[in-house]
């Protein structure tokens, strides 16, 4: 019994298959994937769900049952596919999702930006009820002196 497709190996041949056509419904490609039916459509939907947040492909259907490639999608269907994406991705993508060297500077520069938006916030907030509070001022001194008060 062979292994069921992972969603990379999937999203491959989704993308391979939606390059010859304009629409694509995946759950009907899913037949010539390996495994049983419930983990084909799942493998299915879970590789075209990997073009879609790559930006490879759009759903073009309501239901979300169809894709069509966009410009990035048919760039890497012709270099080689998503297996072929997924080597060439650029170190700086994959250095972003590691761990800060070191933590405690981290945590350290993060509670001081806080600290700094916390005050802004509070400098904005107090400039704002002045504000509000002087166009109040001003409105009723109009007021006085539009009806004679101050006459």
């Amino acid at each position: 019994m062979a292994e069921a497709t992972t969603k990379e190996q999937a999203a491959d041949i989704l993308l391979q298959a939606a390059y010859d056509t304009r629409r694509l419904d995946f759950f009907d490609q899913s037949a010539g994937f390996a495994g049983e039916e419930a983990e084909r459509l799942t493998a299915a939907r879970d590789g075209a769900a990997i073009l879609v947040s790559s930006r490879m492909a759009r759903y073009c259907s309501e239901d979300r049952s169809q894709i069509r490639l966009t410009n990035a999608g048919r760039f890497w269907a012709l270099k080689g596919g998503y297996l072929a994406f997924l080597k060439d991705e650029p170190e700086e993508r994959q250095e972003a999702d590691a761990v800060p060297a070191a933590p405690d500077e981290y945590a350290e520069m993060k509670a001081r930006y806080i600290r700094l938006r916390l005050n802004t916030f509070w400098w904005s907030f107090i400039l704002s009820v002045l504000g509000f509070i002087t166009s109040v001022v001003s409105l009723i001194i109009v007021v006085m002196f539009t009806h004679g008060v101050f006459n």
